[in-house]
């Protein structure tokens, strides 16, 4: 073989193994895609939420007459417990939750409560009447009060579900509501300066059709609620807006269960758009969302704002490696996290899912890094194969091709001129033909037949006419021959 074609050949296999390299192994299984690549737009927001959300119980106690004095169930009071949702909108303690859950004076809250028991128990002792009737009469009629005359009902709020709280709860203080036909918020606060907070999007109003989740905790799940507990989270989108006593509200698509009220309502980046104030009867019920302003002009005018602690923020650069694939970042963030808050209600799962995820696919940066090798690698293989291929096909094309060289153009043969054995293949003729003993015995200027020259100066035929050489007749005597 050839050196250029054992060149080329040489260079084909390296070209092919940079290709193979490039490339890599095939893999042997298809092991999924990392949770960063099939995490749906709602997850990283139901991620972000869940650490804020809270339980928040009420125990109620409180006496019902009317206007002549007589009071209802044989002046004992009626006890009333509601559960509801709230979540964190500052470090120091402060919780937002719906009014409808702890407003013992507004209409529509645990007054009306108090107001359907003594109606019920009203229409039981006279069948004659109409609950409805009763009810409506009660609501405007009616006094609902604590233990003495005109104080407000007795009430003991507990807020369960923050991490590191004790088993029951911790007491919280309601610090201003408004009821439910004049924004439904309520503004809470615990003693605490590590609360889990959400941030409010405040200033913004939200288009129909905008997609968002809703979070809470049902009623079912019981009075207190563990850390480890798994509040409800259903994905809904914004239907329209409603006209609701001097504001208006937002209908939304969620079909949420009771007891979620006073949970956020959130948009896909993690930020509070309303707070679920679930309206009607369980048969007829309307899920809506107030606007946040009503609990950001509480937190103003009670010296407090919205703001999100050291934790969330870790919490949040934590989210911001995992859902992007830089689970290494991901899994530090979260032992720093783990450290502070050890019964953190999602650092510890996503964590163990980083890890899990960086074994299987690494991370995000890396793969990237990777990637980048492979394809320049590949280009690089690909060139080598153009180029060599190339070097290949010249190779062979000359292989192919006669080598010499170029023949000398004939030089144009002169007149009376014929080829000599001694003289070259052009020598001329002498003036006087050939010697003697080569002339013909008829004439002795004639050459002979093997050296004769054809017509026009071509070569020789035997059957081709002849041109005849013949000494040119002298002019006049030699000089030696002259006399006087």
């Amino acid at each position: 073989m050839r050196a250029p074609a054992r060149l080329a050949r040489a260079a084909m296999a390296v070209a092919s193994a940079l290709v193979i390299t490039a490339c890599g192994p095939a893999p042997a299984a298809d092991t999924g895609r990392p949770p960063h690549e099939v995490a749906a737009p709602s997850e990283r927001a139901a991620a972000t939420v869940q650490p804020a959300l809270v339980r928040v119980t009420g125990e109620f106690t409180g006496w019902v007459h009317n206007q002549s004095g007589s009071y209802a169930n044989n002046g004992q009071p009626f006890t009333y417990t509601t559960t509801c949702t709230g979540f964190g909108v500052h470090p120091d303690g402060y919780i937002a939750a719906a009014a409808q859950c702890i407003d013992t004076a507004g209409v529509g809250g645990v007054r009306e409560a108090f107001v359907q028991a003594a109606a019920e128990q009203l229409v039981a002792a006279r069948p004659d009447l109409r609950l409805a009737d009763v009810i409506e009469h009660g609501r405007s009629t009616w006094t609902v009060e604590g233990r003495t005359a005109g104080s407000p009902v007795g009430s003991e709020i507990r807020i369960s579900g923050i991490p590191g709280a004790p088993p029951d709860g911790m007491p919280a203080r309601v610090v201003e509501v408004r009821p439910i036909m004049e924004g439904d918020v309520a503004l809470l606060k615990v003693e605490t300066s590590n609360l889990p907070s959400l941030e409010l999007a405040t200033g913004i109003d939200i288009p129909v059709g905008t997609p968002l989740i809703a979070a809470g905790y049902p009623a079912t799940l019981g009075e207190l609620v563990r850390p480890d507990a798994k509040p409800s989270i259903k994905d809904g989108a914004v239907n329209g807006t409603q006209a609701v006593g001097s504001g208006s509200v937002y209908e939304i698509s969620t079909a949420l269960d009771g007891g979620t009220s006073g949970g956020p309502a959130v948009d896909h980046t993690g930020r509070v758009l309303g707070i679920i104030s679930l309206r009607g009867t369980d048969a007829q019920r309307l899920d809506l969302a107030v606007p946040v302003s009503g609990i950001t002009e509480l937190l103003g005018r009670n010296g407090a704002g919205n703001e999100l602690g050291p934790r969330d923020l870790l919490y949040r650069e934590a989210l911001d490696a995992y859902y992007t694939g830089e689970y290494t970042e991901a899994i530090d963030a979260f032992d720093r996290l783990l450290q502070q808050v050890p019964t953190h209600p999602r650092a510890g799962e996503l964590r163990r899912s980083a890890e899990s995820a960086r074994e299987q696919h690494g991370d995000a940066s890396e793969n990237h890094v990777a990637q980048v090798v492979t394809w320049v690698s590949l280009g690089v293989a690909i060139v080598m194969v153009i180029v060599f291929g190339t070097l290949l096909l010249v190779a062979r094309t000359r292989r192919r091709k006669p080598i010499g060289r170029a023949p000398a153009p004939h030089a144009p043969v002169p007149p009376f001129a014929y080829p000599q054995q001694r003289g070259g293949p052009h020598a001329p003729v002498p003036p006087f033909g050939y010697p003697q003993q080569h002339r013909g015995p008829h004439d002795p200027f004639a050459a002979p037949p093997h050296q004769q020259v054809g017509a026009a100066g071509g070569p020789y035929h035997p059957h081709a006419p002849t041109v005849q050489l013949r000494a040119a007749r002298p002019v006049g005597d030699p000089p030696a021959h002259r006399t006087r």
